[in-house]
């Protein structure tokens, strides 16, 4: 098969969730299709490193990515990125502008429809963007659309009014390095001195925006604190980019008693990463939307005890290993809090099952359903 596929997102500059997964998937369809042609697209002035990913042709174009989004894609409907390629398939791993021929079969990735479902969480400015990419309109001139989750099929469903035959659900994998790392691994020590890490804390990951809840969860570490003596000695840690509309989240660090044992790190590069789930005492994810939602099951791979949301795709992804809270009630969180920290069986039982639900997502599993999902396509054509 000659397969096309839209890279720009690894052009990102701080590698999001979409990133990895994009990374993740294009290095495991290139180890399951040894006999495939792989054509790898992205636009901008700036060069991306992709040697990974040998022996994959490589096929830049350099416009101004305003131009090409803004200009170029919508209202000249070029350049027609399946064409270019001269692919069989084209392959989109996630939302954005992009002119096809139809010469070639389709098929586009939708990681989720919070922009949809939850239009308040996103800043101005993102909700013109989704409303330019138009993605009812883009979803339609896809051959087939996949889906990272049952929810996120739902989704697709109620809200754009896709046909069910035309969405298949795929799971993501788990990156292999995510694993516990032994005590006396240097990363660890490296990293607790770099941020005066306290000996306990309470990690999340996300980017620093509204749907992921953080209001909630440094109020819930505060009355935490104040009301458990015990828990005096334990931190949050938050790590993550900052979004849009972040400004209540770090105003209500500002109000917390706590507040000196209540960290933002900022986004983090991958080794620090995979310390820091190594190094926490409980992750927390009480996001309120989800389409797939990585760092529950990054956590549960490094070892740690998982506290999620019980909200749209992360009962899917997190199974009965881990604790499951309600969003909206701190008092749910704060006694999944209480009961994990003081329950040292709890925790170790939740670090067992986490090891077990994390064998259920597998890159070589997910290679192996795309391509099934491609070859159909062109048989198809």
């Amino acid at each position: 098969m000659k397969i096309g596929i839209d890279v720009r997102t690894l052009a990102d500059k701080s590698p999001s969730g979409v990133s990895e997964y994009t990374r993740n998937l294009l290095g495991a369809l290139i180890r399951e299709g040894r006999s495939d042609e792989y054509s790898l697209f992205y636009n901008g002035w700036k060069k991306v490193d992709l040697s990974g990913f040998a022996p994959a042709r490589i096929v830049r174009t350099g416009y101004p990515n305003k131009l090409f989004n803004y200009l170029l894609v919508p209202i000249l409907k070029y350049p027609k990125i399946d064409r270019l390629l001269g692919c069989d398939l084209f392959f989109a791993p996630h939302l954005n502008f992009t002119a096809l021929s139809g010469r070639a079969g389709s098929v586009l990735t939708i990681h989720d429809l919070s922009f949809l479902r939850h239009p308040e969480f996103f800043s101005r400015k993102k909700n013109y963007w989704h409303r330019l990419i138009n993605v009812k309109n883009l979803a339609g001139r896809f051959d087939r659309l996949i889906a990272l989750s049952e929810n996120t099929k739902r989704d697709l469903m109620d809200l754009l009014g896709v046909e069910e035959e035309k969405i298949r659900v795929i799971n993501s994998g788990i990156d292999p390095e995510l694993r516990p790392l032994d005590h006396a691994d240097p990363r660890l020590a490296e990293t607790a001195g770099k941020y005066r890490l306290p000996q306990k804390f309470i990690l999340t990951l996300s980017t620093i925006e509204p749907r992921k809840n953080l209001v909630n969860l440094i109020e819930s570490f505060d009355r935490l604190i104040a009301a458990r003596p015990e828990f005096s000695d334990c931190g949050l840690v938050i790590v993550g980019g900052t979004g849009w509309l972040a400004g209540k989240i770090f105003r209500a660090r500002l109000k917390a008693r706590s507040r000196d044992k209540i960290r933002f790190l900022g986004y983090v590069p991958r080794e620090e990463k995979i310390a820091l789930y190594n190094l926490a005492s409980i992750f927390v994810f009480p996001s309120y939307y989800e389409g797939f939602g990585f760092p529950p099951l990054e956590a549960m791979a490094c070892g740690t005890p998982v506290i999620a949301s019980a909200a749209t795709s992360l009962p899917e992804v997190v199974g009965g290993a881990g604790l499951l809270v309600d969003p909206d009630n701190q008092a749910d969180l704060i006694g999944a809090l209480g009961a994990v920290f003081s329950d040292g069986r709890l925790r170790e039982w939740l670090r067992q099952a986490g090891f077990e639900q994390v064998k259920k997502f597998s890159w070589a599993v997910a290679a192996k359903k795309y391509r099934e999902a491609f070859g159909e396509l062109i048989e198809r054509a």
